[in-house]
């Protein structure tokens, strides 16, 4: 999908991009649609969605287009940063969990 995973106090979060800079993840799809409310539920708050009166939530939770390997074209729910990440540095590959092996 279009967008850019920056490295943010050692944590890869991903913003949308303007250009054509594209990341790599992983799509799942549930079973049962009666469980995206629980599912999405346990993923909200994992991700910072879910705050204390004090607190601004980290992320959103936004549909987006997903282009997979087989060309074809699905929707999926992403999470997108909501700080800053100005200076932060950007993970050129696009995949994170080639970022997490380099950096080892």
């Amino acid at each position: 999908m279009k967008g850019i995973f920056s490295d943010v106090g050692g944590s890869a979060v991903y913003t949308p991009a303007l250009d054509n800079s594209f990341i790599k993840g992983e799509l799942y799809r549930l079973n049962n649609e009666k469980d995206f409310s629980w599912a999405f539920g346990q993923l909200d708050d994992y991700e910072g969605m879910i705050s204390g009166p004090e607190e601004k939530p980290l992320y959103r939770r936004e549909l987006t287009a997903v282009y997979r390997p087989d060309g074809g074209i699905t929707e999926a729910w992403i999470y997108v940063y909501k700080g800053d990440v100005t200076g932060a540095p950007v993970i050129n590959s696009g995949d994170v969990l080639e970022y997490i092996k380099s950096k080892k």
